[in-house]
């Protein structure tokens, strides 16, 4: 499981947070800087199912995710139902990539269970990013890594059936959030049936009886905490 590290320096009121793990660009930022970022942040803690960003409304910052899990959706729309894009986990951000190229959200951050972090206004944001170029590269990299997962998804959605699909968003949320559990791993995010239906573009149905027959096969089970993967080298080579 990921791990959050939450440091607090008593006196200064000042704090930042990193994910063990996972890269985070703020570990980049000097002491100063992360002064200037904890001046004008806003912290939230969120219960599941709370939103952030919403599709349409004005770009003004971004949503740092320090504990829990988001998704990022194209909101349902009339008999069109909502559709997944991407899961936020900590050390990530959500609309981020809307501040450099729209005035509005593209898309809505909701929350898959308590989430803990902090919004950055996005003048706060740029002026980090024109004091350290560091900081800026880390920023264009990880446009650049989430530009190419949505091609990714993209070529798979053109070429690989359900199965295949499914085989590849657990393997993908097993890079995202995921711990060791006597020798397998357990998937540390939650998505109901209908949201991996959404995620993969089919009906709930067609995932019930895709994750069914991957339990038959031994290549997955449900776990208290979730989602047991049995054998990620047969999922791979479904992939």
């Amino acid at each position: 499981m990921l791990g959050l590290v939450i440091i607090y320096v008593y006196g200064r009121n000042f704090f930042f947070f990193f994910s063990a793990g996972k890269s985070c660009v703020f570990n980049l930022l000097p002491e100063n800087e992360l002064r200037l970022l904890q001046a004008k942040k806003q912290t939230f803690d969120l219960k599941k199912g709370s939103t952030l960003n919403v599709q349409g409304s004005p770009a003004i910052g971004a949503y740092c995710i320090a504990e829990g899990h988001c998704k990022v959706i194209w909101p349902e729309q009339g008999p069109v139902k909502e559709s997944i894009v991407k899961i936020v986990v900590p050390g990530d951000m959500a609309g981020y990539r809307c501040l450099f190229s729209d005035s509005c959200f593209r898309a809505t951050a909701m929350t898959l269970g308590q989430v803990k972090g902090c919004f950055i206004p996005k003048e706060a944001l740029f002026e980090l990013m024109e004091r350290n170029p560091k900081f800026s590269f880390a920023i264009l990299e990880r446009m650049g890594k989430e530009i190419r997962l949505a091609e990714k998804r993209l070529h798979s959605f053109c070429t690989k059936n359900v199965r295949e699909r499914m085989a590849e968003i657990l393997l993908h949320m097993n890079e995202l959030a995921s711990h060791d559990e006597n020798g397998h791993r357990v998937l540390d995010i939650y998505l109901t049936r209908e949201e991996m239906a959404s995620w993969i573009g089919t009906a709930k149905e067609t995932v019930v009886r895709c994750l069914s027959d991957m339990k038959e096969e031994g290549l997955i089970e449900q776990g208290p905490q979730g989602l047991i993967l049995l054998d990620i080298s047969s999922l791979t080579k479904i992939v």
